[in-house]
């Protein structure tokens, strides 16, 4: 009897060890694809960081250069009557307040959710656009 029961002991103990090593390397393999996936979502956020700052850079730019054409434009000298002039002077304002717009969006982009980024770059493209082409067509 003293026998079966401390064989019984030394299989539990036994069981109990093999337990215990496998719950071990289980938290091993935990700890390994936390510290993998920590490092994936650091390159995530370095990549994030880099694509806002090179489209706000970019688009910064664009703005830059939009107000320098419309500043030419304005100074340009027209053979026109009054009434040309004044539709002229009209869309040149718009041209600027559409421009100064683009301006407060891309400054204001920093507090864009991140999961509504591709969305806010999507549009403020097409806006840009847009408002390039209505300059270049004056």
């Amino acid at each position: 009897m003293k026998l079966t029961t401390i064989v019984l002991v030394l299989a539990s103990l036994s069981i109990s060890s093999a337990t215990h090593a496998q719950q071990n390397k289980d938290a091993e393999k935990a700890r390994e694809k936390m510290a993998k996936a920590q490092k994936q979502l650091n390159t995530a956020i370095e990549d994030s960081t880099a694509d806002y700052t090179a489209f706000v850079t970019s688009a910064t730019q664009r703005i830059a250069e939009n107000k320098t054409e419309i500043a030419a434009l304005k100074q340009i000298k027209q053979d026109a009557d009054d009434k040309t002039k004044a539709q002229y002077q009209k869309k040149l304002a718009v041209l600027e307040t559409e421009n100064n717009k683009l301006e407060q969006k891309i400054k204001d982009s920093k507090n864009t959710m991140t999961t509504l980024w591709q969305h806010f770059k999507a549009n403020f493209n097409r806006d840009m656009n847009k408002l390039g082409a209505a300059i270049k067509s004056i």
